[in-house]
């Protein structure tokens, strides 16, 4: 059971790096979560920091040890976590919540939160998983990082405990890493695929230092997303940046 047990930080660097800490030392367990009320050093994908109001928002990592996909099937872990917080951020909003590949929670055009999973490595095995996941929910200002987030009471206008949508969202992380990274993942892989940020859209982006257009058009099982161009072009994490 994800979330079990439940542990609450009243300040740390970050919650990813609570977790590592305690895998390292022998002392975290299969489906325990770090919830933190305030992170020094929030962290985000490819070396970003991820910046929140203390008490307002769901910053929280979960670490698993069991039933971990192979190297090579990696991506159906990332798929899994998406997918729960999809399922949990579009049961709040009622609707409108798609994925923006790789990692990225959008309502409509704008972020509303991010997913950074870590693994520790032995061999051509993953031993340990922290699944670090964080969702805007009751702040309403974002100076540092533009225009394009909301967050939770932008979007509903009401005020929630993060505490208690966490733990709601722990039983979304249950029944999609169930049901996901096993033999069921073809399914979700096209739920995830149903559910991309701009599918059957034009998007401008980067790569190899020059502007491109394409359309977006699905995420293969290893996690590559496909722009269809004169052809159908396949890019790996970290080889392109959204101009959107």
């Amino acid at each position: 059971m994800i979330g079990k047990p439940f542990n609450i930080l009243t300040v740390t660097d970050s919650t990813n790096n609570h977790a590592m800490r305690l895998i390292r030392e022998g002392q975290a367990t299969h489906g325990e979560a770090y919830f933190a009320l305030e992170q020094t050093a929030g962290k985000g994908q490819r070396g970003k920091i991820w910046a929140s109001e203390t008490g307002q928002n769901i910053m929280i990592s979960v670490v698993l040890s069991k039933n971990l996909p192979e190297i090579s099937n990696q991506f159906r872990l990332s798929t899994a976590v998406a997918l729960a917080c999809h399922d949990f951020f579009n049961t709040e909003t009622a609707g409108d919540t798609t994925i923006k590949w790789p990692n990225d929670i959008y309502w409509r055009d704008r972020k509303a939160g991010g997913i950074l999973i870590e693994n520790v490595i032995s061999g051509k095995n993953i031993t340990h998983s922290v699944l670090g996941i964080g969702l805007n929910i009751n702040q309403t200002q974002f100076p540092d990082v533009g225009k394009k987030v909301v967050s939770l009471r932008q979007i509903t206008g009401k005020t929630y405990d993060p505490f208690d949508l966490a733990v709601k969202l722990c039983s979304f992380l249950s029944k999609r890493l169930e049901n996901g990274t096993g033999n069921k993942f073809s399914a979700q892989l096209a739920e995830f695929n149903k559910h991309l940020f701009c599918r059957h859209e034009k998007v401008r982006f980067l790569l190899n230092e020059k502007y491109e257009e394409g359309i977006i058009s699905h995420v293969t099982e290893k996690g590559k997303l496909c722009i269809i161009k004169e052809k159908s072009l396949f890019v790996s994490l970290g080889e392109i940046t959204w101009l959107l």
